[in-house]
């Protein structure tokens, strides 16, 4: 799904996925591992098209920074500094 990701993509066509992602995936119930690759795939989706997070769903993966493994919230570090450099006005202020 990641290399099907480009910047002519319209966002609904793939709203579909992000939210499973973000809901199922990127969730405390599953291993740090699978949160990692999720977070890891978003990142990824998002430095191939940027309007593919809105801030809601945004903030919710940045949250995972505290997150006790330590996999998990160097995940969310990327993904928060990919968006400081893209757009940082998406981001909540405490970030």
């Amino acid at each position: 799904m990641v290399e099907a990701t480009h910047s002519y993509l319209a966002k609904e066509e793939l709203d579909a996925v992000v939210k499973h992602t973000i809901d199922q995936i990127i969730s405390e119930v599953n291993k740090d591992v699978v949160m990692v690759m999720g977070l890891n795939a978003l990142r990824e989706m998002c430095i191939r098209n940027t309007t593919l997070l809105d801030k809601a769903q945004l903030n919710y993966c940045v949250e995972h920074i505290s997150f006790k493994e330590k996999n998990v919230s160097q995940s969310a570090r990327s993904l928060l500094n990919l968006f400081r450099q893209i757009d940082y006005k998406m981001l909540d202020k405490k970030y």
